[in-house]
């Protein structure tokens, strides 16, 4: 791939990784798609700008589920409640 689509590439890794799963197995297949776009995009000789658009934190987040798609944080602050719940529930039994 050419270097702005390299570099494209490793902004997209960096804004999908806070939605990983603790393995990455959920982005697999997010990822290999994006990666099938740059990849055919680069082979069509188009530009970086015109497969992703000046925005590539946006892009990122449109391929994980849209604004509001749940990250690392928000999964692991449902477990802590689900956790402080159940030991608050336990204490007053």
């Amino acid at each position: 791939m050419p270097a702005d689509y390299r570099a494209a590439w490793r902004q997209i890794v960096a804004h999908l990784f806070p939605y990983g799963s603790f393995t990455g197995r959920n982005l697999t297949p997010i990822a290999d798609a994006a990666l099938g776009l740059l990849e055919e995009a680069a082979a069509a000789g188009q530009r970086i700008d015109e497969v992703l658009g000046d925005d590539i934190a946006g892009f990122s987040t449109a391929v994980v589920g849209g604004a509001g798609a749940r990250d690392r944080r928000d999964r692991w602050r449902e477990q802590l409640n689900r956790n402080v719940a159940r030991e608050l529930a336990r204490l007053g039994d």
